[in-house]
């Protein structure tokens, strides 16, 4: 994934958790180095962000008008149990549900703490992927990564470099449940930057 777009936030309350939700998650994925944003395509039509779970051809829709790899939507409802969320990450890879995060609580109504509940959901979803980071370029036997020193990377550490072969996805869900890959190398990192590591 190195673009992703988010479709208008939901909530069963006039917007008033959808309007902070819809600004943090934008905060998030224009300021994230890993990933891209793309602005969600202005439909004339009301959007249902639930139906994208069983039309995964409104999913390449979107991602074709936004030219992503990825599509995040936001669902966030308050009922007797308090409230409940769900932040879900659909792909190209026939538009299809990738991976979901979701919690439901009933002491939390504050938006401060809906919103580090959201932070919380965006990391986890990222930290599931079967990737940290990949390769932007490469001369010869030398790569320029894009991780750096913020996401940990040290100067002379090893790092493995994988290829994706496969995934492999819930019969039913369709949420990926494992990965197959096969390691190409092994690199050693030689320099490094907040953002950028080279190897």
């Amino acid at each position: 994934l190195k673009t992703v777009t988010l479709a208008p936030v939901y909530d069963n309350i006039n917007n008033i958790y959808a309007d902070p939700i819809q600004k943090l998650l934008v905060d998030l994925l224009q300021s994230d180095k890993v990933w891209g944003y793309s602005e969600y395509p202005d439909f004339n039509k009301k959007i249902f962000v639930e139906k994208f779970d069983t039309q995964p051809n409104d999913v390449l829709d979107v991602l074709a008008k936004t030219n992503t790899q990825g599509l995040l939507t936001a669902f966030i409802t308050k009922g007797p149990r308090g409230l409940n969320a769900k932040l879900k990450l659909f792909t190209q890879d026939q538009g299809f549900l990738l991976l979901e995060e979701s919690f439901e609580d009933l002491n939390i109504f504050e938006i401060s703490k809906l919103r580090e509940k959201f932070v919380a959901m965006y990391q986890n979803i990222k930290n599931k992927l079967p990737y940290r980071g990949y390769v932007l370029s490469r001369r010869g036997l030398d790569v320029t990564l894009n991780l750096g020193s913020i996401n940990g990377v040290q100067l002379g550490q090893e790092l493995t470099l994988a290829q994706i072969l496969k995934l492999n996805r819930h019969p039913k869900l369709k949420t990926i449940v494992g990965v197959e890959k096969e390691i190409i190398a092994k690199l050693k990192v030689t320099q490094v930057e907040p953002y950028l590591s080279f190897a």
